[in-house]
């Protein structure tokens, strides 16, 4: 049994780092596009009202964590994957909220009214450019996964309401952090201007695969009292945990952040006025 808790340590500790930089990489710039644009503008919006949009969806984001942050919740923190997801999501958009700022006021304005500048990015937009690419894809791929595997629909007595045992609908947290909270995420993503770029996707599985080694210390170091924290991840049956999140992590996760590039992709496929600062990025800094 030892070797096979040391094997499972292994595949989660080291295959996620290895996974994450041979599939993805770990970038935390803009690309061609500059920072100042990509965090500083927006298709539809004014510089001002894209910052007062962020300020909103912090403010929401904070709000329904306060909300999620109860007394039990504070005792299991480390044990559930939607409470690292919540926590890095509403880092994130606080952080997002001083980049914008960051970028506006570095942002010289050109005849277009969008900003190219070759000042270095700061450390807060590298920050906050690597938990987008974590929290972004994490939140449709949390609720997928919820929805899938650990409370399916048809357990819903709204849904099956014939069926003994059925579940009522969760709280209308749990809903928040499981249903609709990436239409906040994909809403801020669409609005606004940061890239999902693929070299930048690493974190993602790096984070998934950290939590991953975390639920094998749970349980190899006894802290479960005989409970698995989800059913499907019970290490005790090593073999089956891995088939599962081999797939998790080589089909769900990244299948999630190519919908989300390709999202972008068609999100910027006309916005022609990124697509003059991506040239005048080239013209500027050489090489960039």
């Amino acid at each position: 049994m030892f070797e096979l808790w040391r094997f499972a340590f292994l595949c989660e500790a080291f295959g996620g780092i290895a996974l994450g930089g041979a599939l993805f990489g770990y970038g935390v710039r803009t690309g061609a596009l500059p920072w100042t644009v990509a965090f500083g503008t927006s298709r539809c919006l004014s510089s001002s009202g894209l910052l007062w949009m962020n300020v909103a969806f912090a403010t929401i984001s904070l709000t329904m964590y306060a909300l999620y942050l109860q007394s039990s919740w504070i005792t299991t923190w480390p044990d559930y994957l939607t409470n690292w997801f919540i926590t890095l999501q509403t880092t994130f958009f606080c952080l997002q909220v001083l980049a914008t700022r960051a970028a506006i006021a570095a942002a010289p304005l050109l005849p277009d009214g969008h900003g190219v500048h070759p000042m270095p990015q700061p450390v807060v937009v590298s920050l906050a450019n690597i938990l987008f690419h974590v929290q972004l894809p994490l939140s449709l791929s949390v609720v997928l996964l919820y929805w899938n595997i650990v409370e399916p629909f048809s357990h819903l007595c709204m849904v099956n309401h014939a069926a003994a045992g059925c579940d009522d609908l969760p709280s209308y947290t749990n809903l928040w952090v499981h249903f609709y909270n990436p239409i906040l995420c994909t809403a801020s993503f669409l609005v606004g201007r940061i890239p999902f770029r693929w070299t930048n996707a690493g974190w993602l599985l790096l984070v998934v695969c950290v939590y991953g080694t975390w639920t094998v210390m749970y349980q190899m170091l006894n802290l479960d009292n005989g409970h698995p924290i989800y059913a499907s991840i019970d290490w005790r049956q090593p073999y089956r945990t891995l088939r599962l999140l081999a797939v998790v992590n080589f089909c769900v996760f990244p299948g999630v952040a190519m919908l989300f590039w390709g999202l972008g992709k068609a999100r910027d496929c006309r916005d022609t006025s990124a697509q003059h600062c991506e040239v005048r990025e080239t013209l500027v800094v050489p090489g960039k």
